[in-house]
């Protein structure tokens, strides 16, 4: 099955939160795209200590799913649009490869 990829990287190790943020416009535009297109929907992220994956429900819209919050990059924002909603994925919900 072909499926949309979204590819990240943190310099964290995967242990250091309950969830990652993930800017909430994105999110919905590419599982809208992948939904249109008969397509998968997946988050790929790598950390200091492996490649996680999470794969999204394409019969469920994300803001069914997930809880939001404004949020975004803090410590080094560099203007007005670094701080968007952001989802909170649980990272329980998340699986090594």
């Amino acid at each position: 099955m072909w499926c949309f990829v979204e590819i990240k990287k943190r310099n964290i190790r995967s242990d250091q939160f309950a969830h990652i943020k993930i800017d909430k416009k994105k999110i919905d535009q590419a599982w809208a795209g992948s939904k249109k297109l008969d397509l998968g929907f997946k988050l790929l992220f790598e950390f200091l200590d492996g490649v996680f994956v999470f794969t999204f429900d394409m019969g469920r819209d994300p803001s069914e799913i997930f809880a939001s919050e404004i949020g975004g990059r803090t410590v080094n924002t560099r203007d007005e649009n670094d701080i968007d909603e952001v989802y909170k994925i649980p990272f329980n919900q998340w699986r090594k490869v």
